[in-house]
């Protein structure tokens, strides 16, 4: 999980760097974007304070046999404000060389799937007929498992025909002054914009994220609650088992605090025990995810070993152990000694 979610976090940080966006609904909602009039990038840019604004759109186009993201932006702003991530085994090139021509970067999951490299040539259906586009780049990018097309804005328009624009970026001349500008940015168009920061923005999407991992934690907390039930079991079967040795122990002097310890070091010994079987375990089943993801999606996720949380873990099921063998042990210590040594 750590390494999906630290993945795509620092894509998110790469590749999103405006101080504002603008659209008509909200950025990442499950709602599709409504198109906005391009000439309102123009009053965005007369507004005192911005530096620049960018004009993003998307669209879905068939790609082969299936559906890909096609995406446009004025690569000299965009460039500006972020920096792409060449897929490994991709030379990198300047991204400007996109300015002006049929050519395109593709995400490494669309090159993936669909066995495209550097170098080749895909069609795409345009208003005119089925149309080649250079791939320039492939370029590594989380935005949709379906694959990305990326390419300049203003080729996009020529061969499209279309000049609709989704959301603008906007880049302010000085961030601190943030605040004066996204009022007058939300006073247009009759108050209807939706404006957000760029941390509002990328809050927005980790939550996304951190709510598509939240059954994997409720599963992790319900299997160290079936973890601490499993553990107070053993032990006061293991105590119901052993009430004569019990009662032979404490009949030669051994304490009760002794016969407790012993029984808590048990516990302990068993908790961390399952801590390393379960670290080595899921270890292997994480790497084999990141290999199934990798097959299916095309997406490459790097694989990191995650040792604060595994240190982390470690410690808590030792704790829980603890915590599930106190009463058994409390129990097998204050035994009465006859009564264990009569026991049968």
């Amino acid at each position: 999980i750590e390494s999906d979610r630290r993945t795509v976090f620092d894509w998110l940080d790469q590749a999103v760097n405006a101080d504002l966006f603008v659209s008509a609904t909200p950025l990442g909602a499950n709602s599709s974007a409504i198109p906005l009039d391009p000439a309102l990038g123009d009053r965005i840019t007369a507004i005192p304070g911005v530096r620049s604004v960018d004009r993003f759109r998307q669209v879905r186009v068939r790609f082969n046999e299936s559906l890909a993201a096609l995406s446009s932006v004025h690569v000299p702003t965009y460039l500006t404000r972020a920096k792409p991530l060449f897929a490994a085994g991709t030379r990198s090139i300047d991204l400007m060389t996109l300015v002006g021509r049929d050519e395109v970067v593709i995400s490494e999951n669309l090159a993936r799937r669909e066995s495209v490299a550097q170098g080749d040539a895909i069609a795409l259906a345009t208003p005119d007929g089925r149309r080649d586009f250079r791939v320039a780049a492939v370029i590594v990018d989380y935005t949709t498992d379906q694959g990305l097309i990326f390419m300049d804005r203003g080729t996009y328009v020529s061969r499209f025909r279309d000049s609709s624009v989704d959301s603008f970026a906007v880049m302010l001349d000085d961030p601190s002054r943030e605040a004066p500008v996204r009022r007058a940015v939300e006073a247009l168009e009759g108050g209807s914009l939706f404006v957000q920061s760029n941390a509002e923005f990328k809050a927005g999407v980790r939550k996304l994220v951190d709510a598509y991992f939240a059954t994997t934690y409720l599963m992790e907390a319900i299997a160290l609650i079936v973890g601490v039930l499993g553990v107070a079991n053993t032990m006061l079967v293991a105590i119901i088992e052993r009430r004569r040795e019990i009662g032979v122990l404490r009949a030669v002097g051994a304490s009760r605090g002794q016969i407790r310890d012993t029984v808590l070091i048990e516990a302990a010994a068993i908790g961390t025990a399952g801590a390393l079987l379960g670290l080595v375990g899921g270890a292997a089943l994480a790497y084999m995810t990141t290999v199934v993801s990798e097959s299916t999606s095309g997406w490459v996720i790097p694989y990191f070993y995650d040792w604060p949380s595994a240190i982390t873990v470690t410690v808590l099921s030792v704790l829980a152990a603890l915590a599930a063998g106190w009463w058994p042990a409390r129990t097998a210590s204050h035994q009465e000694v006859a009564t264990a040594l009569a026991y049968e």
